[in-house]
């Protein structure tokens, strides 16, 4: 038997079946009235629904005990038929919708106030869900996690004291002061990324690592050549806001905000024209910064891993990239569901951390590597061997923490797998 709908949706249907009978229940007691006839409640139930039962035919017998009924005459005329159809009609494309987004304002402010009230007992249970989760992930991941916390630390503490020596640098200042910025926001990612990795968000986390995978193939082209590309780099700026200014001049009135000034329009648009009049026509493009030294008037961001010699990264940033856009793979691919296509995650797990984890500690490391380009004291080759430690220690850790993981898991399966047999 189906169950019968509950809620709003069950009460409006209910109000859409009983509309004909409340109609025709109104319209016999009318008729009724005229000839001074009152008949019983149960006996009027019994003409509706043989009415109704009959489809519009005409051709009805009620059996009925109710001598009130005696010599009385319910013949409808066409105009009653018409009316009743019309007021039907007017009911539901009138008075119907508007029932509606009344009930659903209704509706909507009581489910508001009762969510509001239960939140404060919700939000312990959460809580308390949320800890128990992070202890035994804790438990797995830890010394990994803390291995990351360590190289996240020793590299900023290296930033720190390179931004502290090299800032009043006059030799490949543009160069230092990309590279500098450019480890700061790496680490700033890496903080993230450990927010995330630390909450059970593996694909929040791979997402993140794509950023840090960018930075760290522009940081490695930087590196490896002279001032003059750093400073393209600083000066792309102009090229970005000119892009911007584009953008925002084609949509503004659609979005309903202010017109730009055509002294703000004119003033990018010169410095943009200066800056692509010196350094060449591709210099306005995304990644124009690089078109002279990728002979590119229009480079992408796979000609940067080329140069760079990063190529070989490249299914790990697609892998990434799933977690950024709305492609199919990002609802069918999850990193955290362990490669079981049956779970749809719709929050944290245990699983899927150590690509993440991984990546991060050996992209970190790289990026931390580049601010030493200029010159490697004693102190920074010891500091780099040091790094290099803690990245291995790291990856190590991820791996075993991996692959224990799949270990459980698997028994998990079988021992199910077992149970389902017996």
């Amino acid at each position: 038997m189906a169950r019968k709908k509950g809620g709003m949706q069950g009460a409006l249907d209910e109000l859409t079946v009983q509309l004909p009978r409340q109609l025709l229940r109104q319209l016999l007691v009318d008729k009724l009235d005229k000839q001074g006839v009152k008949i019983k409640r149960r006996t009027l139930e019994t003409i509706v629904e043989s009415i109704l039962a009959d489809g519009g035919s005409g051709n009805f017998e009620i059996e009925i005990d109710d001598g009130a009924l005696e010599g009385v005459a319910l013949d409808f005329s066409d105009e009653e038929i018409v009316d009743f159809d019309r007021t039907t009609q007017i009911f539901l494309k009138d008075e119907l919708p508007r029932i509606i987004v009344e009930a659903a304002e209704e509706s909507a402010a009581s489910i508001g106030r009762t969510l509001r009230r239960d939140w404060p007992e919700r939000r312990a249970f959460e809580l308390a869900e949320e800890t128990g989760f992070r202890s035994r992930l804790e438990l797995r991941w830890g010394k990994a996690f803390a291995l990351l916390h360590i190289l996240l630390t020793a590299s900023r503490e290296l930033g720190d004291q390179l931004h502290t020596k090299r800032r009043r640098a006059k030799r490949n200042m543009h160069r230092t002061e990309v590279l500098i910025r450019l480890h700061a926001r790496a680490c700033q990612v890496m903080a993230e990324m450990l927010t995330l990795l630390e909450a059970g968000f593996a694909d929040g986390a791979m997402a993140r690592w794509r950023t840090m995978y960018e930075i760290g193939v522009v940081a490695t082209i930087i590196a490896d050549n002279g001032d003059e590309l750093a400073e393209r780099y600083l000066l792309h700026d102009v090229a970005e806001a000119k892009r911007g200014m584009d953008m925002y001049v084609r949509s503004y009135e659609a979005l309903g905000y202010e017109a730009p000034s055509p002294e703000e329009i004119a003033e990018i648009d010169v410095a943009a024209a200066s800056l692509e009049a010196r350094f060449g026509a591709g210099f306005g493009s995304g990644y124009g910064w690089a078109a002279k030294l990728l002979n590119n008037k229009n480079p992408q961001f796979s000609h940067l891993e080329e140069a760079s010699g990063k190529a070989k990264m490249r299914s790990h940033y697609k892998l990434a990239s799933h977690n950024v856009h709305a492609g199919v793979k990002g609802i069918t691919h999850r990193l955290g569901a362990m490669g079981t296509e049956t779970v749809i995650l719709a929050g944290p797990s245990n699983g899927g951390l150590a690509e993440p984890g991984q990546n991060a500690a050996i992209t970190l490391t790289q990026i931390t590597f580049a601010l030493l380009t200029d010159r490697r004291s004693l102190d920074d080759i010891v500091f780099m061997h040091v790094l290099a430690k803690l990245q291995d220690d790291a990856v190590n850790a991820f791996v075993r923490a991996s692959e224990k993981l799949k270990r459980d898991h698997n028994r998990v399966i079988a021992a199910k797998a077992r149970r389902r047999k017996k």
